[in-house]
């Protein structure tokens, strides 16, 4: 994760980046606006690192900071920073082909606008502007200046194509509404009464949009609880405003429009993650054959002989429909028990397997701990696995044998919310190149660490051999099936 905090004259912008397949960011070295603090203006601030959690029951703290730096931005100088459309929307005179301070000149389609010392006031029955930019907008935020009168509705306006395809997420006294305007034709999601604006205040409202996921804001928090799927006008690069009535007891002003994602300033130089992915298939195995014991059987693809280097419970081919853990709830797998193949290449392999974890829902008492291990001798291997079972949380968890020891609380962990199901396969594919590991569930990174991360002094991990694994983790499994396992290496 990359995080950046932009100050300003009154609040701060705040950025993130990551590695590709990251949802909610991009890859460095572009970065994208996550939200606008355009209301605190303390004297003081300072510049520092935090980590929420220090730990769970005994595990170490995890967080790892690799570099920090302050630096002072030029291009960041104006007070809308990275804004490709901005506005105070402060004056004197009508709106309509007023120039904006960026993004070029305001269109009024309808009713009329007018700038005050104070900010934007409608006075026409329906009032709608809009600049159009030159490309579709990530994050849009405005703040309106309440009086202690109700007031209908105010509104962003954002992905517009003309003043006849848009869409408005509207705030008001009594509640707030996402619509959408497509060829003059109007449909509205459910209103959100739970939402509305405070009277005599500034309210701060802004729209996230990565072009498929909408996250709405009012004063800090998420309307609607979640994000938004939908990609309806995702190419439109218009932006504006919308006022049902007029506005003489409240006005608008620091109306800003951000783009989907933006260089990192030049002045950063934090570096590239590490991120390698295989591209040359080298074994392939869907376990077909007769059912029986996995160990002693040859890949399809590749020649590689499986054997059983840990554990005293069985993972046996199903007649072609996987290799299933031979467990259940009553009797689940005795111990850690992992499968390998011989291997040729000691600094990288990037290993993928379809897991189905067992059971159909929580509170069957099920636990899935499917994964993978990447060996170097007897003495020495990492796994990853899942952990599912009847708990708040899922999580994909890496564990370290160094030197023939374990250290149980020495395990790295990712929750990982709703992204497994019991019962419904799921792709994990870890990348591992002797030194740093990255996992994926269904194509999403979801865990990175270096052996040197957990141990200092642990520089690199010889591949010999890599394979599947029931793991033990707080109880171990009870009937996971692993299909289609491939295993890549670099061209």
């Amino acid at each position: 994760m990359y995080y950046f905090v932009v100050l300003r004259e009154k609040g701060a912008a705040y950025y993130g980046a990551s590695v590709p397949g990251v949802p909610g960011l991009t890859a460095y070295p572009r970065m994208r606006l996550l939200a606008v603090d355009a209301v605190h203006a303390d004297k003081e601030v300072y510049a520092g690192v935090h980590q929420s959690v220090l730990g769970e029951i005994g595990f170490r703290a995890d967080t790892r900071v690799y570099s920090t730096q302050v630096e002072m931005l030029s291009e960041f100088d104006k007070w809308y920073g990275s804004a490709h459309g901005a506005d105070s929307l402060t004056g004197e005179g009508k709106l309509h082909l007023s120039n904006a301070e960026i993004g070029g000149n305001w269109t009024v389609y309808e009713g009329e606008f007018a700038r005050t010392k104070r900010g934007l006031i409608a006075t026409g029955a329906t009032n709608v502007a809009m600049l159009k930019l030159n490309a579709p907008v990530g994050l849009v935020h405005v703040v309106i200046h309440t009086s202690d009168k109700a007031m209908g509705g105010m509104a962003l306006i954002w992905r517009a194509k003309d003043e006849k395809n848009y869409w408005s997420f509207e705030v008001g006294s009594r509640q707030c509404k996402l619509s959408v305007n497509e060829d003059g034709s109007w449909h509205s999601f459910p209103a959100a009464k739970g939402h509305y604006l405070a009277p005599n205040a500034e309210n701060v409202v802004q729209v996230a949009d990565d072009g498929e996921n909408i996250r709405l804001h009012l004063n800090g928090d998420l309307v609607y609880g979640t994000s938004l799927s939908d990609t309806r006008l995702g190419d439109g690069t218009g932006v504006g405003v919308r006022v049902a009535g007029s506005t003489d007891n409240a006005t608008v002003h620091s109306f800003e429009a951000h783009p989907r994602d933006m260089p990192i300033p030049k002045a950063f130089d934090l570096g590239n993650a590490w991120f390698e992915q295989g591209n040359h298939v080298v074994v392939e195995c869907a376990f077909e054959g007769p059912p029986g014991d996995l160990a002693g059987r040859t890949t399809k693809v590749g020649a590689r002989i499986w054997k059983k280097d840990i554990g005293r419970g069985v993972i046996q081919s199903i007649g072609g429909r996987g290799a299933k853990v031979l467990a259940t709830v009553e009797k689940p797998c005795p111990d850690r028990t992992a499968y390998t193949i011989e291997w040729h290449n000691p600094t990288f392999a990037d290993v993928e397997v379809k897991i189905t974890p067992p059971g159909m829902r929580k509170g069957m008492r099920e636990k899935g701990r499917g994964g993978l291990i990447f060996w170097q001798d007897g003495l020495n291997y990492i796994t990853l696995s899942l952990f599912l079972g009847d708990f708040p949380a899922m999580s994909i968890a890496a564990f370290f044998y160094r030197d023939g020891y374990e250290e149980l609380y020495d395990a790295v962990w990712s929750n990982i919310g709703n992204r497994v199901h019991w019962g419904v396969p799921y792709d994990f594919r870890v990348v591992f190149d002797g030194k740093r590991f990255l996992a994926f569930i269904n194509g999403e990174p979801v865990l990175y660490r270096a052996l040197s991360d957990v141990y200092a002094d642990w520089k690199e991990l010889v591949i010999s051999r890599v394979g599947i694994v029931a793991n033990w983790e707080w109880g171990t499994d009870t009937g996971s099936v692993f299909h289609n396992f491939v295993v890549r290496d670099r061209a």
